[in-house]
């Protein structure tokens, strides 16, 4: 792997040229610095991840850093709600798993864990609302589930 830093050029628009000197000026940092991060930025999603942001991109009609900046700021509002209302929230820590070794899991793998932790939380509500319509009987909710069930609303 080559360690030498390479020029490379690039071409941008000037509204992107616009936005990445504001971008700069506000951090005090060059354009380059500011290109630096935003490509870091997008090559850290994994491509399964940039495939269903382009797919629900597609569904709203939107450009899909539009969609990731919109579902970001939905999640970082759950969050908030969560915590305020019911005073925990693993909404952020979700996020951020590690192996017996202390190693960050990331891409593919966290997202599969995610989903099946999402999963068993929704079919868990699932059952319990099911039970509930089918006998009349209020559901029995834990106190541990309460944060739970507001994080997938």
């Amino acid at each position: 792997m080559e360690t030498k830093d390479k020029n490379t050029m690039v071409r941008l628009t000037l509204e992107q040229r616009a936005k990445a000197l504001l971008v700069a000026q506000e951090g005090d940092s060059s354009i380059s610095d500011v290109m630096r991060r935003a490509l870091d930025f997008y090559l850290a999603f994994p491509q399964t991840f940039l495939r269903q942001m382009e797919n629900v991109a597609a569904e709203a009609e939107l450009p899909m850093p539009t969609v990731i900046v919109r579902l970001m700021q939905t999640y970082a509002a759950a969050h908030g709600a969560v915590l305020k209302n019911f005073g925990k929230s693993n909404i952020w820590s979700r996020a951020f798993r590690y192996t017996p070794e202390g190693k960050l899991i990331g891409g593919d793998e966290l997202g599969e864990i995610l989903e099946k932790e999402y999963d068993e939380i929704a079919k868990e509500l699932r059952r319990k609302l099911e039970q509930t319509k089918r006998t009349g009987k209020p559901a029995r909710i834990t106190e541990e589930e309460i944060p739970m069930i507001a994080e997938l609303m």
